[in-house]
């Protein structure tokens, strides 16, 4: 019997099949890369804002050391020190959001299936916004359902799904884009309290 040798009719498939495989990966290194690069500010910011704060902390102790015992002669010296306790409360404030910077960082690693990129993400406060590609709706699904089993995560929503047919949003290269929101749970947004001496 005579055997005929096989010829690959349809060459176009495995090559745009290793194409999709080289803008994975890439897009794979990519975010790796902009991930440790954004973990690595927000670490020295936080780092750096940790020292301001560690600063202002031993000023403002000071300070109240110094105005204990001339308040009731002072009127304007409680004013003033109540400028500087909003002072360190706003410094708290901007010490809280930059710590979930990292924690962020970490959930979108380990929660982020391989079928998805990201796109931007946007930390206001405890809540964050997540653009995302995907090959098809189901990686949306995906990626918030993962995020809803989080225990840093308090509530997770769904909030869009564009697909090329809809056409309202730019359109994604291999399939959907979509939009997460979630709000980080108050106990892990809090950094360590700082311990002030009472008047």
């Amino acid at each position: 019997m005579l055997t005929l040798p096989r010829i690959n009719l349809l060459p176009w498939r495995e090559q745009a099949r290793q194409q999709q495989r080289r803008i994975f990966m890439l897009r794979l290194f990519l975010t790796t890369l902009t991930g440790l690069l954004l973990t690595g500010v927000a670490s020295l910011a936080l780092w750096n804002q940790k020292t301001t704060l560690d600063a202002e902390t031993a000023r403002l102790t000071a300070e109240n050391n110094r105005l204990s015992g001339t308040v009731a002669a002072l009127p304007d010296a409680r004013k003033q020190l109540d400028a500087l306790q909003a002072h360190a409360a706003e410094l708290d404030q901007i010490a809280r959001q930059r710590s979930l910077g990292p924690i962020l960082i970490d959930l979108m690693g380990r929660y982020t299936p391989e079928d998805v990129w990201l796109i931007s993400v946007k930390l206001n406060g405890r809540e964050a916004q997540i653009e995302a590609g995907g090959r098809n709706p189901l990686s949306a699904w995906h990626l918030a359902r993962g995020l809803e089993q989080a225990p840093e995560v308090d509530f997770v929503r769904l909030q869009q799904i564009q697909t090329p047919e809809t056409g309202t949003a730019e359109k994604s290269v291999d399939g959907v884009t979509f939009r997460i929101g979630l709000v980080i749970k108050p106990a892990i947004a809090a950094p360590p309290s700082i311990e002030r001496e009472a008047l």
